[in-house]
């Protein structure tokens, strides 16, 4: 074989060219990312699971269900973050199927709009988009597999069972059988499903919670109202056999097209942290806590704070009914000068309940026999002193990491 040195470098140069290539296209595409996302990334500490957020969003990180994080983009739309074990190995194609089964079964008028397969941090990963509402996309000539669906409620019946008896979340299993009573193709399942239905319906302080509860969903995604188009993307990451990352989007059928790259250019900055870096940051952590703690005593605080104040009270005539003190204020937290935080302080009391219990041995005349009496008397005990409440931002390099704590510094 002759080696022809031009001939050589020709094939050199291809892998050089792809190379440039492929930087050139994802420089490009990072470009487009950024215009979207916020360069400082939220990260949780368990998983090592960190995201960019939309810019201009506004983030809740404690929710009444089990969302890590829900991400507000104004009235437009909603992400919520949720890291999910199972309970037994699954693949991402079977977690997949599972949810759109479960999600059309919840939601008969759902339409699969878009699917396809993804890599986010180079793991599995799934994304399918469902349409709520939208008979335009419908085909009304397809019958329903009946079996399908049949299987789907057998499926859904156990579940709603699992939330009731083991998971004990009433509000959750309450809902599926109401969709089970609802749109079971089998009459036993639906008249089983139908008597739980009417046994929570007639606890009314079941109800009372149930209320408020869908009141709050209906908060979080006003979008899901009866007759009203809207639309949900769901982003699947697998992080383990059992474990799986679900990013879940709820828009407006107005605000889809917009709001959908968006909500894929979030999916594609997910990142999983190296257990061993991850171990190493929770280490700072908690060094850079001790010592913010150590530092933070009730008489710096106090001289931080402003001295209380109290604004009179009046009643519906306009005349003086009393003075009410304002503890409540903001103190700002510096670090050389640059803010990374923020505390909630009160002036409070806090009240320490003590039992104090009494044994004594006494003899009954009559039998000669001995017993024990015992009594108990609740003290209570109370000190006065500053309630903090600190939201702190800290910097590793690049990367930001909000902590919350909650703690009372007396006198």
């Amino acid at each position: 074989m002759i080696d022809n040195p031009r001939h050589r470098t020709a094939i050199l140069a291809l892998p050089l060219l792809a190379a440039l290539l492929s930087t050139q296209a994802r420089a490009q595409d990072d470009n487009g990312v950024d215009a979207l996302l916020s360069k400082e990334r939220w990260r949780e500490m368990s998983y090592g699971v960190s995201l960019r957020p939309p810019l201009g969003t506004l983030m809740n990180s404690r929710n009444l269900d089990d969302a890590l994080v829900r991400i507000h983009g104004g009235e437009e739309y909603t992400i919520t973050v949720h890291i999910k074990n199972l309970r037994q190995e699954l693949t991402i194609n079977q977690v997949v199927s599972t949810a759109i089964e479960q999600f059309g079964f919840t939601q008969p008028t759902a339409t699969i709009e878009h699917q396809q397969v993804t890599k986010p941090a180079g793991r599995p990963g799934w994304i399918v988009y469902f349409g709520v509402n939208t008979p335009a996309k419908q085909k009304p000539e397809e019958k329903p597999d009946r079996e399908a669906m049949m299987r789907a409620a057998r499926a859904q019946m156990t579940r709603a069972n699992e939330l009731r008896e083991k998971q004990k979340d009433e509000i959750a299993a309450f809902r599926l059988y109401s969709a089970i009573a609802r749109n079971s193709p089998d009459k036993a399942i639906a008249a089983q499903a139908k008597r739980w239905v009417d046994a929570y319906q007639s606890d009314q302080q079941f109800m009372r919670r149930y209320l408020l509860d869908e009141a709050a969903r209906r908060q979080r995604n006003p979008h899901d109202v009866d007759a009203k188009a809207w639309y949900m993307g769901q982003a699947i990451m697998q992080l383990a056999p059992n474990t799986f990352v679900v990013l879940q989007m709820e828009v407006g059928q107005e605000s889809f097209a917009k709001v959908r790259p968006i909500f894929e250019a979030v999916v594609k900055s997910l990142e999983v942290q190296h257990p061993k870096e991850l171990d190493e940051m929770r280490n700072n952590l908690m060094k850079v806590g001790a010592g913010f703690k150590t530092g933070l005593t009730h008489r710096r605080l106090l001289e931080a704070m402003l001295p209380p104040v109290s604004t009179p009270i009046v009643n519906d005539k306009g005349e003086p009914a009393g003075i009410m003190p304002l503890r409540l204020q903001y103190v700002r937290v510096l670090e050389n000068g640059k803010d990374v935080g923020w505390m909630k302080t009160v002036h409070r009391e806090r009240r320490d309940q003590i039992a104090v219990i009494d044994t004594k041995r006494e003899m009954d005349v009559n039998t000669g026999r001995h017993k024990t009496l015992r009594t108990v008397e609740i003290k209570e005990t109370g000190v006065n002193g500053i309630g903090v409440d600190t939201y702190v931002r800290i910097h590793f390099g690049a990367r930001a990491i909000d902590s919350h704590s909650q703690y009372f510094l007396a006198e």
